[in-house]
């Protein structure tokens, strides 16, 4: 989604919020997804800007060392955060 106000309908459409789990270890989204997109910083990579009580920003970073651990990880992730 790249409208600030999708997301925002979205945090607003669900009871516990959006959590935006990111890791700055990312190499597919911060150099492929980069290349084919023209420059535009991908979800997953940095912080989602937004102000809204029902929005997360998770850096998993500690965890995530590549863009194909998050599945691997999901649950350590999910413990550290207590969710």
């Amino acid at each position: 989604m790249k409208n600030e106000n999708e997301w925002l309908n979205v945090c607003n459409l669900t009871k516990k919020g959006v959590y935006n789990f990111y890791t700055k270890n990312d190499s597919i989204l911060k150099y492929i997804y980069r290349t084919v997109e023209l420059g535009s910083t991908p979800i997953g990579l940095v912080p989602l800007g937004l102000k809204n009580d029902k929005l997360y920003n998770k850096d998993v970073s500690y965890t995530v060392k590549g863009h194909f651990e998050y599945k691997k990880n999901l649950q350590t992730i999910l413990k550290k955060l207590e969710l």
